[in-house]
């Protein structure tokens, strides 16, 4: 439908979407990890920013079942994506 809806984690219902985007910090990014992977469709993409350069392989750790491109960096920020498998 090409619309795009902002909310919280728990305010979505069972749905999974094409994409999901995050833009939140290291550490709730791997606590969110179960439900943030749990919102994308497969062969969907989740896109996650507000991670530190020294943070990106534990969150990305956190998300085995994602296929990550390679990661934007921009000074010490890191902006990682990629696909459910």
């Amino acid at each position: 439908e090409g619309r795009i809806s902002l909310c919280l984690p728990d305010e979505v219902d069972a749905a999974r979407f094409d994409v999901v985007i995050a833009n939140i910090l290291a550490q709730p990014l791997i606590e969110l990890s179960p439900r943030l992977k749990g919102l994308v469709q497969d062969g969907g993409a989740l896109v996650m920013s507000g991670i530190m350069r020294s943070q990106m392989e534990w969150v990305m750790s956190a998300y085995p079942d994602i296929r990550f491109e390679a990661p934007l960096i921009v000074d010490d920020w890191v902006c990682i994506a990629g696909s459910r498998r």
